[in-house]
């Protein structure tokens, strides 16, 4: 399980290699939509639903772009449709 810091930085990463486009960033993406997902199931309380709901968002939106860089056909709306999930993650996340 990650900690609030893995998390925050996985999120930042994921933002930079949206920017940068460069082949590699599919297993930044794939490993920060994991931890997106994973995250959600360990809410201990009724605080975390907000972080929760951001996560959702992430992860939804990475395991949307990532196929479409794959094939090549990632259009601006998966792009900045993500962007708005990360930055949202990491606004919520940050203590």
């Amino acid at each position: 399980m990650a900690n609030i810091d893995e998390e925050l930085r996985l999120a930042s990463e994921a933002k930079a290699a949206i920017e940068k486009m460069p082949r590699e960033i599919l297993k930044i993406l794939r490993k920060a939509a994991l931890v997106a997902r994973a995250q959600q199931t360990t809410m201990r309380f009724s605080s975390e639903a907000t972080l929760n709901k951001a996560r959702r968002r992430v992860g939804s939106a990475l395991e949307s772009l990532i196929p479409a860089l794959e094939a090549d056909r990632e259009t601006p709306t998966r792009m900045n449709k993500a962007m708005v999930a990360i930055d949202d993650w990491i606004k919520t996340a940050r203590p």
